[in-house]
């Protein structure tokens, strides 16, 4: 088992990883019900050579590719140094991923519970059954620059739903949703097939469950974006559909 330093690199400790080399299990025993009601055994050999597969690799070394599950203190090791807003504090459901490149960690993504009880009526989403992502970072060096995009897919198609913030009011998740930082044009999502709803405005005051936030001050809008889940998400997304094409026929110079 292993957990990250502060230089990104894999130190022993407990994270969620299997434990290699994998133990030797035997074969088991087959028996077959004959027709004068006794049993025929046959031979444990007629299943595949267990031992042949354990020893096709050494197992002890760390795949070269892999998501693991960290704590909250463990991504904000990483979420703190590359991410604009900083570590995640706030006290809702959390969860959070990291990608590990030949045991080094180069991308970070974090979920939580949305801020907002109410995230678009419109669209029939809420906290109950919307999950956020938090945070969504990589390490500066060039070799991490196209990891963003693919942590970003395996989030939307795996991580998200898989890994749900835990919230005994949950539904159904509808959706995920995130915010493009201000002065971002959100290209990562756009490409990635999520929906731009709407410019947020700053925080004006009179909230009860959050105070300013730490973009604020940066002098432009954050952007609200949303992926509706296939199937559970399918009315989220006729509606936003319809939205788009409403758009670029409204964009749609005259004949």
């Amino acid at each position: 088992m292993h957990t990250l330093d502060h230089a990104g690199a894999i130190a022993p400790t407990r994270l969620r990883r299997p434990v290699w080399p994998l133990p030797y299990v035997a074969a088991p025993t087959l028996r077959v019900a004959l027709p004068n009601g006794k049993q025929l055994q046959l031979p444990g050999t007629l299943w595949p050579d267990l031992d042949a597969w354990t020893a096709s690799a050494d197992r002890s070394v760390p795949a070269p590719i892999e998501i693991l599950v960290l704590t909250r203190k463990q991504a904000n090791v990483h979420v703190g140094a590359w991410h604009d807003l900083g570590p995640e504090t706030r006290c809702f459901g959390y969860a959070a991923f990291a990608m590990v490149v030949f045991g080094e960690v180069l991308a970070v993504a974090t979920s939580g519970s949305t801020m907002s009880a109410s995230v678009d009526q419109t669209l029939g989403l809420s906290r109950r059954n919307t999950i956020e992502l938090t945070r969504l970072c990589r390490s500066p060096q060039e070799k991490a620059r196209g990891t963003l995009r693919a942590m970003l897919r395996l989030y939307r198609d795996f991580l998200a739903t898989g890994y749900p913030p835990k919230n005994r009011c949950a539904e159904p998740t509808r959706a995920l949703v995130t915010y493009s930082m201000p002065g971002r044009c959100g290209d990562l999502y756009r490409f990635d097939s999520w929906f731009r709803v709407r410019g947020c405005k700053p925080w004006g005051g009179g909230a009860t469950w959050s105070g300013p936030s730490r973009v604020d001050g940066l002098g432009a809008d954050k952007a609200l974006w949303v992926y509706p889940i296939p199937g559970t998400g399918d009315a989220a997304r006729a509606v936003l559909e319809r939205r788009r094409r409403a758009q670029r026929l409204a964009a749609k110079p005259p004949a």
